[in-house]
C-alpha cells in the first residue's frame, strides 16, 4: 500500500483518454511475472534480474510525477498490461488500437522467456509499470521525461473513438493468450 498527496486537481485519473490520444507504457512489462515463475534453480544474470523485479518492485512515482499535467489518463500495471488498459479504456469510454511489436521487452525476459515474453508482457502482473495517454502531438516530450522519470517510456498504441481494445502485431489481429490475473477470481 502507498499513500500519499498530489496538489489539488493535477491527479491524473484512468478515465480522461481521448480519441486521436497515444498510449504508453513505462519500463518493461512482464518481467516481473517471469521472475515469479522462475524455477528455483535457474541461474544467471538474466534468472537474477527476473527475480529481482518480482521480489523488489520499482513503483514509478518519478514517472508519474513527471507526466502530471501531459498525461490524460494513467493507471499502473499490477493485472496485467491488457487487462489493466481494458480498464483505462472503460474508464475514459474509448477503444485502444494496441501493437505488439512495439511492446518494450527486456533482454532478460526474451532469453529467459522466449516466445512465453509476449504472453508475459500482455498478461502478467506485478511490474508496477504505468501505462498513460497523452496527446499524439506531444509524444517527443512524453519519450523525453525518460531520464526524469527514471525508466523507459515506450509508444504502444493509439486512442480511437468506440470501445474495445485491440492488439495487432504484423498489421494482423492479435488474439491475448488468457490467464491475467484476477483478485477475486484466480488467474495465473
Amino acid at each position: 500500500t502507498a499513500g500519499g498527496e498530489v496538489p489539488a486537481g493535477t491527479a491524473v485519473e484512468r478515465r480522461g483518454a481521448r480519441a486521436g490520444d497515444a498510449v504508453f507504457v513505462t519500463g518493461h512489462p512482464g518481467d516481473a511475472v517471469a521472475g515469479r515463475l522462475l524455477p528455483a534453480d535457474a541461474r544467471g544474470d538474466a534468472a537474477d534480474y527476473l527475480r529481482g523485479r518480482f521480489h523488489y518492485p520499482e513503483p514509478r512515482t518519478a514517472a508519474g510525477e513527471a507526466l502530471r499535467g501531459l498525461a490524460t489518463a494513467m493507471l499502473d500495471v499490477s493485472d496485467g498490461l491488457d487487462q489493466d488498459l481494458r480498464r483505462l479504456a472503460g474508464a475514459s469510454g474509448v477503444g485502444l488500437v494496441l501493437d505488439v511489436d512495439a511492446l518494450p521487452l527486456s533482454p532478460a525476459l526474451a532469453a529467459i522467456a522466449g516466445e512465453a515474453a509476449v504472453a508475459h508482457a500482455l498478461t502478467g502482473g506485478d511490474d508496477y509499470e504505468l501505462a498513460f495517454t497523452a496527446p499524439a502531438a506531444a509524444t517527443s516530450r512524453v519519450l523525453a521525461l525518460a531520464d526524469a522519470a527514471g525508466c523507459a517510456i515506450t509508444r504502444i498504441g493509439t486512442v480511437v473513438a468506440g470501445s474495445g481494445v485491440g492488439w495487432r502485431r504484423g498489421g494482423r489481429e492479435f488474439a491475448v493468450p488468457g490467464g491475467a490475473w484476477e483478485h477475486f477470481g484466480g488467474g495465473a
